[in-house]
């Protein structure tokens, strides 16, 4: 890229060393920022980053040296790439970077947080990215990295570097940040790049808007090849200080001693629990910005890929967390208890856990009544608090549960949510698919009136309002469509639905456990009544709701098809008039919610969503 007349030049200096799993994504990243060279020194790689940068440099993207040598001389190379950055193309600054790290100006371009500014070093904050380290070995380093230090905790003086523990994992401790550098009379970058000497005069040292992205610890194979390769060759040269690189040489170490690379690999990252506990005390936070990078680039490399399998593969193989979501308008405790009995878990349904807390905190919000938020009362609407409302939900969902790897929710409000949980989970990497179960909706009228007393026109207004709202918000998402009554004559084909959907997901089933859940519903069998009980014709019901029902019970038997989902659209924008029809119905539907006092509170004087889900309990003390 050729510097504007009378910009800075800047250069980007790479030292490699068997990075193949990540060094095409780093250089795609910074060419597509505000850098005029890129300067890379591959380090006598093995796996295949040798060929990768060879064909790099001959499109002309990157300009290539080769080092041989094995003395891990970070700052003697990182320097000569600096001077020629400055010598050969003219570079006022340089990043000297390593193959792991993401450059990147929150606020704009590179250049933007650099111009203007005479500081020779310039810090930049670096955000160790960290994750489950159980996960990286199936879901990969990309998908699994997204959680950081906020802010990092301070690194303890330790009497004895190579054997004092550490309070947390090291990559959620503070490291010292890195800096661009001024190129004028440059004379040696310090190993890791945080500080350099010049010719004349002292670094003289500011801040800058860059962050660096870092992403130190890919896989368990990785981590233990550069711990055996590095510590080897910095205990090897006496010349250099104890404490330089005293990290690897820690490791090393541990290796050594124990003849496994596990302990030191458990130092470096947490796992899941140890990541919960962050999350809860807020010393970790999950950050996403590098994901979306991440995906479009995947997503433009699997263009001959559908839409949908796209999507299946983003969003259950690759994700952070696994969630199924249990609503629609029927029940769903059958179908929660069902899931959890072949290998999901979840909150504890006796017990009004944060999340259903949040679902009525955010409906109170809307005036929507939360017992009776599946009536279809009010218009939701979640788009100015969504990201504040999604960011709750996911502190909820972990105080909740244990673990993300397959979790069941369910809970009568869900269907008028489903837009807040799609939110969270595209934010903070969750893969949620929903199951929607499909009521007769006169059955459902029928159970709303023995329930809470309202009429059954009422009642069919609130099954269509609900039933339109799931299908909607799941639509181009993994989910499944099931007889609210029925599926228990054929759980497993229900659960063949759901499993193709989330493939991969669920562990393999319990013959014992499969056998007691047919004895369980063959006691229970009789007791459902018809397969889609015919409408009563003493009831009016609108033509309407009556096609929508026709249609989602083919959904059910037939799966989905373009056709009826244009026709559900036709329906859905229908809707609104269709109402208007039932004036009178809906008029009293809101005049209930006025009366029992669900209208949003002074927002002047109503406190926060976090403070009203999270708060604690008062004690018989006060």
């Amino acid at each position: 890229m050729k510097p504007a007349a009378n910009d800075i030049t800047l250069a980007l200096t790479l030292l490699v060393r068997d990075e193949a799993d990540i060094i095409d994504t780093v250089i795609d990243f910074h060419l597509q920022r505000d850098i005029d060279v890129i300067i890379v020194t591959d380090n006598a790689s093995r796996d295949g980053t040798r060929e990768i940068l060879r064909k790099r440099a001959e499109r002309g993207e990157i300009v290539l040296f080769d080092e041989p040598s094995d003395a891990y001389e970070q700052d003697r190379w990182a320097t000569r790439m600096a001077r020629i950055a400055r010598d050969d193309y003219g570079a006022d600054r340089v990043i000297s970077s390593d193959a792991d790290e993401f450059w990147m100006n929150p606020a704009g371009t590179l250049k933007q947080a650099l111009r203007g500014r005479r500081e020779k070093a310039l810090r930049c904050e670096r955000r160790n990215m960290v994750g489950d380290r159980d996960r990286l070995a199936t879901d990969g380093w990309q998908q699994t990295l997204a959680y950081r230090a906020t802010p990092p905790r301070a690194m303890p003086k330790l009497a004895d570097r190579m054997r004092d523990p550490l309070p947390a994992s090291y990559f959620t401790l503070s490291q010292p940040p890195k800096a661009v550098f001024a190129t004028r009379d440059l004379h040696h970058i310090e190993r890791g790049a945080h500080s350099a000497s010049y010719e004349i005069g002292e670094a003289d040292v500011g801040t800058c808007d860059i962050v660096v992205y870092h992403f130190p610890v890919r896989s368990r194979e990785r981590f233990e090849a550069s711990v055996k390769r590095i510590g080897t060759a910095v205990d090897a040269n006496r010349d250099l200080p104890q404490k330089k690189s005293w990290k690897y040489r820690r490791w090393n170490r541990m290796r050594q001693c124990s003849g496994s690379i596990d302990d030191a690999f458990r130092e470096a990252l947490p796992d899941a629990r140890a990541l919960q506990a962050g999350v809860l005390a807020g010393e970790l936070s999950i950050d996403t910005t590098m994901r979306s990078f991440f995906e479009a680039r995947a997503s433009e490399r699997e263009t001959s890929v559908s839409q949908a399998h796209r999507i299946e593969r983003r969003s259950v193989a690759e994700a952070l967390g696994r969630i199924v979501l249990v609503t629609g308008c029927g029940p769903t405790v059958d179908f929660d208890a069902l899931l959890r009995r072949l290998g999901a878990f979840g909150p504890d349904r006796n017990d009004k856990g944060a999340v259903c807390k949040l679902h009525a905190s955010v409906l109170r919000d809307q005036g929507i009544a939360p017992e009776i938020a599946l009536h279809g009362i009010g218009n939701l609407s979640l788009q100015d608090d969504v990201t504040t409302h999604a960011s709750a939900l996911f502190e909820a969902i972990f105080r909740d549960v244990p673990a993300l790897d397959l979790v069941v929710f369910s809970e009568p409000s869900l269907c008028r949510l489903l837009p807040l949980w799609n939110s969270m989970a595209d934010s903070c990497g969750l893969a949620v698919a929903t199951v929607i179960m499909v009521a007769d909706p006169l059955r459902y009228a029928n159970r709303l009136q023995a329930e809470h007393g309202l009429p059954i026109e009422q009642g069919l207004v609130g099954w269509l309002r609900c039933a339109l709202a799931c299908e909607e918000a799941s639509r181009d998402r993994p989910r499944v469509f099931l007889d609210a009554t029925h599926w228990r004559s054929d759980w497993r084909k229900a659960m063949r639905s759901l499993e193709a959907v989330t493939p991969g997901v669920w562990p393999p089933r319990d013959e014992a456990i499969c056998m007691a859940i047919d004895r369980d519903f063959a006691a229970t069998a009789g007791e459902d009544g018809p397969r889609f009980a015919t409408i009563d014709k003493a009831v009016k019901v609108p033509d309407l709701i009556l096609r929508a029902h026709t249609l989602l019970s083919d959904l059910v038997e037939e799966g989905e098809t373009p056709e009826a989902l244009a026709e559900l659209d036709t329906i859905r924008q229908s809707f609104d008039a269709a109402c208007e029809l039932l004036g009178p119905a809906n008029d009293a539907l809101y005049r209930m919610a006025r009366d029992r006092e669900y209208r949003p509170a002074n927002a002047a004087g109503r406190p926060s969503l976090r403070s009203r889900v999270f708060a604690r309990p008062a004690t018989a003390n006060g």
